[in-house]
């Protein structure tokens, strides 16, 4: 249920958007796939690199070296809301969302490690026990991550 509900939030539908990908204007590149992976704050690559990992031949092996790049930026640079090495991107992701779902699996998989997980125990450590409590925590950290920073 919490996937759904962050889907809503991210794709504005109950369809899943596992091929969505938009550029928002939010100082983080391209935004993707159900839960909003972006190619400025590293999921979008982290999902491209494991899906290449399990998939060596797939659309979007090519923009593995570009995320990683951009990648390398602090947070909160705005250089990381560059796309212009990312030419070809939005079609090679949803090429491979309606083609290919080993795809589908890999967002769904590194939805769960990178936030779905953390979540999880986030709430617990809370005493966070209702289902609906623990989807907030989920959707937190999808839209705000749950890595502590040094500044």
């Amino acid at each position: 249920m919490a996937h759904l509900i962050t889907n809503v939030f991210e794709n504005g539908d109950t369809k899943m958007g596992y091929a969505a990908v938009q550029k928002l204007g939010d100082c983080r590149g391209y935004t993707c796939g159900y839960i909003g992976f972006t190619t400025g704050t590293n999921d979008a690559f982290a999902v491209v690199k494991e899906y290449t990992r399990r998939s060596a031949n797939n659309p979007l092996a090519r923009y593995k070296e570009e995320l990683d790049r951009l990648s390398q930026y602090d947070f909160g640079d705005p250089r990381r809301d560059d796309t212009s090495g990312l030419q070809g991107f939005k079609e090679a992701w949803n090429q491979a969302a309606c083609s290919d779902p080993v795809f589908i699996r890999t967002q769904l998989d590194i939805g769960h490690s990178m936030y779905l997980k953390p979540s999880v125990r986030y709430a617990a450590s809370a005493d966070v026990r209702s289902n609906l409590g623990k989807a907030i925590f989920y959707d937190t950290i999808v839209q705000h991550g749950w890595q502590v920073y040094n500044f």
